[in-house]
């Protein structure tokens, strides 16, 4: 009851928000006349889904961490991986989604779809890191070794979100697209703001719905 109470808990919220974000964000002026209606209202989503996807990689280390402590005691450590793992995946598909908003974003901006920059260059070398993290734990049966293995990988890929934040400064301005800094007139820090809250509860919602999967699928296999 406790758990039915949680999940609706979360996915009002979670539905309040993005219905929120989507008015703010076609409501909100034009800031950029050359990138057309529909391209800067993808720029929200596109921040929003890079913060959010930061933000998973970074509980999934968290919980990675409290799983190798928490070994001792495996109906703990269980809960832990499954956290960990699906932390993971949902924020894997967030980044994907900011891989692909991105480019359809920067083709009327910048008048390409893809330049080997440091952020555009480093985000895909995260992307990457994440994807073979997925593919690493199906090809691993036995559930303490795939469980630890994920762990140490989700602590250390979490090394390269830095690396993407302050990889705008590796060149100098002119050779590069991203700006190190972005400022916002108010009426662009609302929908934004917004954004970021929607994709936040979608996060959770999504990482709480999978973590109880993962749960049920190693009870399931654990008594077959």
């Amino acid at each position: 009851m406790s758990r039915s109470l949680l999940f609706f808990g979360l996915w009002i919220p979670a539905l309040i928000l993005c219905l929120a974000a989507i008015q703010a964000v076609f409501a909100a002026p034009p800031a950029q006349i050359e990138a057309g209606a529909m391209a800067q209202k993808i720029f929200y989503f596109h921040v929003s889904s890079a913060w959010t996807a930061f933000m998973a990689f970074l509980i999934a280390a968290g919980f990675g961490l409290g799983h190798l402590i928490a070994e001792s005691s495996s109906q703990s450590a269980s809960r832990r991986a499954a956290a960990c793992f699906s932390a993971i995946e949902v924020g894997f598909l967030f980044c994907t989604v900011v891989l692909i908003t991105g480019p359809i974003w920067a083709r009327p901006v910048w008048g390409v779809w893809w330049r080997w920059e440091p952020r555009l260059t480093t985000f895909l070398i995260l992307w990457a890191t994440y994807a073979s993290c997925l593919v690493v734990r199906a090809s691993i049966d036995r559930a303490p070794f795939r469980d630890r293995a994920v762990s140490v990988y989700a602590i250390v890929a979490a090394v390269q979100i830095p690396v993407v934040y302050v990889s705008v400064h590796f060149w100098k301005p002119e050779a590069q697209f991203h700006p190190p800094t972005i400022a916002l007139a108010p009426e662009f820090l609302y929908p934004l703001w917004m954004s970021m809250a929607a994709m936040t509860a979608l996060f959770f919602l999504l990482w709480r719905f999978r973590t109880h999967l993962c749960l049920l699928e190693e009870r399931t296999m654990s008594h077959g």
